[in-house]
């Protein structure tokens, strides 16, 4: 549910060009008393809600990005979006009730962590004007959709059951320019000798089932680098 929400969240911040994201005004006034309190627990946390607009649109919105300290109570917190959701949610045809309850069900389990994000992007005049800019994300892969994923899994059969591939993962690269394709990425964990005709495996195969212009890149997930570990933690294991 979390991963849904947050993968809702990053395609928020990435269709919209800038995304001012206001901090709650109870927060410190120094970046490093801030980076204190992470430290010691604190999290910046988005809650969701939904408005119907004239029964006929329905859309979801997130609360500003609150510190909510390790020991805090976040009942009271959370209740305000969860009563704008109950009184201004329901009514939009069909989707007012589905997100509604998306909404509350995603509050009850403690909202949207992007602690990430706001220390990424956050300066000394951010956080004094209480407004983050949010230019970038920690989140630079998300899950294939079901018909993509399926699709894996046939393409790469033969892979997956080779001994020597340790695990397979796939993630679909978002963190592209403006106007860019996402890149479909595919993480093979395999000593460097098969690194290539696994490669040469995989592009056989997946041609005779993904359009031509889908653009594909091939890691080696056993090099430790950024990118590798970003996708074992946001892509999808298939072995």
């Amino acid at each position: 549910m979390k991963a849904v929400a947050k993968l809702w969240y990053v395609k928020w911040i990435f269709m919209n060009p800038i995304v001012k994201l206001k901090l709650n005004s109870d927060g410190p006034n120094d970046l490093q008393e801030l980076t204190n309190q992470v430290e010691q627990g604190a999290r910046f946390i988005c809650f969701q809600y939904c408005i119907s607009i004239l029964f006929a649109v329905t859309l979801r919105r997130y609360s500003p990005a609150i510190l909510v300290q390790q020991d805090d109570r976040i009942d009271s917190i959370r209740r305000k979006y969860n009563l704008m959701s109950v009184f201004f949610g329901w009514w939009g045809i069909p989707w007012g009730p589905i997100y509604t309850v998306r909404s509350l069900r995603l509050n009850r389990i403690g909202g949207i962590d992007i602690t990430e994000d706001i220390l990424l992007n956050i300066n000394e005049s951010s956080l004094v004007n209480k407004e983050v800019e949010l230019k970038v994300t920690s989140q630079i892969f998300c899950s294939p959709d079901k018909w993509n994923l399926k699709a894996y899994r046939s393409c790469l059969s033969p892979i997956l059951k080779q001994e020597h591939v340790k695990s397979v993962v796939v993630g679909v690269y978002i963190n592209t320019a403006e106007g860019e394709t996402p890149i479909q990425t595919i993480g093979i964990e395999v000593p460097e000798a098969y690194f290539e005709s696994c490669i040469e495996i995989a592009e056989r195969n997946l041609s005779r089932e993904f359009n031509k212009h889908v653009v594909f890149q091939f890691l080696n997930l056993e090099k430790e680098t950024e990118l590798n570990s970003k996708l074992k933690q946001q892509g999808v294991t298939i072995k």
